[in-house]
């Protein structure tokens, strides 16, 4: 995973940047969050969700509670691309991606 912290947020569009100082531009849609990620949080993202060229790339992403009936199903044995962690505070919240 790879660790990116928030620089901009504007509605569901967040402007992302990696240790680098390489930006990326998702939209990100966010579900059964207390509190959503703010500027300067950070979100811990698979680099194949970054990556234009992978076959899953998608320009807006859904992630909400681990093992929700809108994901698929998690295998513990591997690594999971659809689960990303968002560090709101000092608290590390683990979402899974969503689909459909």
């Amino acid at each position: 995973m790879i660790k990116l912290q928030i620089v901009s947020i504007n509605n569901y569009e967040y402007e992302l940047r990696d240790n680098k100082n390489n930006t990326y531009k998702l939209s990100i849609e966010f579900y059964d969050l207390n509190q959503s990620p703010r500027i300067n949080d950070h979100i811990f993202m698979s680099k194949e969700l970054l990556d234009k060229n992978y076959v899953e790339y998608d320009n807006f992403y859904r992630f909400g509670k681990i093992n929700s009936e809108y994901g698929r199903e998690l295998n513990p044995n591997q690594d999971n691309i659809d689960v990303i962690g968002i560090k709101v505070g000092e608290e590390i919240i683990y979402l899974q991606r969503y689909y459909g």
